[in-house]
């Protein structure tokens, strides 16, 4: 089976009549007869290859329709009337021969130069592409306890090709000269997601075409070449060239290339192995027959090695001390809460430590078109060097702010997030005496309070969006008086009386849940229950005190 990702069905979705279909990226938007309803929605069957289609399809829009856009008023037009089938077909003719997955190389996201291995050379196991798979010391070790091992040992070709492409585009670290992703390892991806366009729901093709740029928001004048997009091998498909390889540690930065190559990092040598089979046999992920499997892969080492001027329009990042580049945002358990809420939709600021929005949400929140009609999509890996720990994933929602309102919001909500951080602080602390009874074991396992601090957030994460709320009509009155009128009075002392109130409620239940205590245990916890008490006393007399 030869399959071609521009041309043949491999992208599963799911239409707005509730039907599923496989469809190819020319199918994105619906025939003009109407005959199918149109695809809302990507369902792949894993939760990381959801989220790598969303890129692929973005990455692909950009190079072919995007390269095109020279302001907002082209991208607002073909926001409101999508292409037809036809359409795409031909925005896609001159990238097709870059889109094979099998046969004559070039091949899409494999080395173009790789040899093929030969019988007594090292292959890997196709579950090797799965970022969440146990790596080869994990089994050599026998520590595969809760990923097994075996468990992936054949793929039919689309899920090859979502595998393959996940991986690059999300790469962690892989041992010694396996290079990590444009973004590092295991980046925060997120998406402008429309609800509603117009007067009717949100189709893909509006989630999709939302985080697509103009070209002058990508910055051409930031060390671009120009006319670098009449050579699509190499400078924006890196399998059509040979592999700018990394020895020595060399980097290649947005300037030895094109810039779109950001949609198509390439920074591990690989190289599929399909092959046919007299029967056919079960895809280990999606369950589909095919006589066409892989089963194993080749790679080498030294693959591009991309540098850390590159920015990824689909990711945050956080500003640095000194002007050294800014760091992308990576996935972590607590990503998708409130915590990080402000950075990732408006920004937090440019000083060290702060976080600037990703360019694709940035240019979706000031589109006229679709002010009050956003959430925002987050999904990254948190990764422990190359150990996948967890997928995370979840939704923001968004509050119109005005420009000129936006400096006096973001102070606002910086100053709950620093409430709540205060006062969690605390209860850690408390939590702390009453875990380890040994105070010189306190420091042991850290990850004892991973539970508790996820509970927290998450159990104060109504109130924070209430409170923002009332902060976001501030900002959005037109004059002062209406924005005292919007703003409760007593607002944040509300706000700092809930915390310690869930604050004590917590140390409570955490109390309450360790082993039965003997008499002197019984004391300590009391003790530390009334120094919890005066210590978040303390805590909402601070945080409220009028500053001079």
């Amino acid at each position: 089976m030869a399959l071609n990702l521009l041309t043949n069905p491999w992208i599963p979705v799911r239409r707005d009549d509730g039907s599923t279909a496989t469809i190819a990226p020319w199918e994105l938007v619906p025939p003009e007869d109407g005959s199918t309803a149109p695809p809302v929605d990507i369902i792949p069957p894993r939760a990381d290859f959801r989220a790598a289609l969303h890129e692929f399809c973005i990455g692909l829009l950009q190079v072919t329709l995007g390269a095109t856009l020279r302001s907002g008023a082209d991208w607002e037009d073909l926001l409101l009337t999508p292409p037809s089938q036809t359409d795409l077909k031909e925005a896609f003719a001159d990238h097709v021969q870059w889109f094979n997955l099998m046969g004559e190389r070039p091949l899409f996201m494999q080395d173009l130069t790789l040899p093929k291995p030969g019988p007594s050379d090292k292959t890997f196991p196709v579950s090797s592409l799965l970022i969440d798979a146990p790596g080869l010391n994990a089994i050599n070790q026998n520590t595969d306890h809760f990923v097994k091992r075996d468990r992936t040992d054949c793929l039919c070709p689309a899920c090859a090709a979502m595998a393959l492409y996940t991986l690059q585009t999300f790469a962690p670290s892989g041992g010694a000269g396996n290079r990590t992703s444009l973004r590092g390892g295991g980046p925060l991806s997120t998406l402008a997601v429309p609800q509603r366009v117009g007067n009717a729901p949100a189709t893909l093709w509006h989630t999709l075409w939302a985080n697509v740029l103009p070209l002058s928001v990508y910055k051409w004048d930031d060390g671009l070449r120009a006319g670098r997009m009449t050579t699509l091998p190499g400078d924006v498909y890196p399998w059509g060239a040979p592999t700018r390889t990394s020895e020595k540690g060399e980097e290649t930065a947005p300037s030895d290339v094109h810039i779109f190559q950001c949609h198509w990092g390439m920074p591990r040598r690989i190289l599929l192995l399909p092959q046919e089979e007299a029967t056919p046999s079960t895809c280990s992920l999606c369950g589909a027959e095919t006589t066409t499997v892989v089963r194993h892969f080749a790679q080498r080492p030294s693959g591009t090695n991309y540098g850390p001027t590159w920015k990824h329009p689909l990711t945050p990042y956080r500003f640095q001390k000194n002007g050294a580049p800014a760091l992308p945002v990576k996935g972590n358990p607590g990503i998708t809460g409130y915590v990080n809420w402000l950075g990732v939709v408006y920004g937090e600021g440019t000083d060290p430590g702060e976080m600037a929005r990703a360019r694709c949400v940035d240019n979706a929140l000031k589109e006229d078109v679709l002010k009050g009609t956003v959430r925002i999509r987050v999904s990254g890996y948190d990764m422990d060097n190359m150990k996948a720990r967890q997928w995370c994933e979840g939704q923001y929602p968004v509050f119109t702010i005005a420009g000129d309102n936006l400096a006096r919001f973001r102070a606002d909500v910086k100053q709950l997030v620093k409430d709540a951080d205060t006062v969690k602080k605390s209860l850690m602390g408390a939590l702390k005496a009453v875990i380890f009874s040994d105070k010189a074991d306190a420091s042991v396992d850290k990850s004892v309070f991973h539970g508790h601090t996820a509970t927290y957030w998450g159990g104060t994460k109504t109130m924070f969006y209430d409170m923002v709320q009332h902060y976001a009509a501030r900002a959005a009155a037109s004059t002062e008086e209406d924005a005292s009128a919007a703003a409760q009075p007593d607002l944040r002392r509300e706000w700092v009386t809930y915390l310690i109130r869930q604050a004590t409620k917590l140390f409570d239940m955490a109390a309450d849940a360790q082993p039965t205590p003997k008499p002197p245990q019984h004391r300590e916890i009391a003790r530390t229950k009334a120094q919890l008490h005066f210590g978040l006393r303390k805590t909402f007399k601070a945080i409220l005190q009028p500053t001079a």
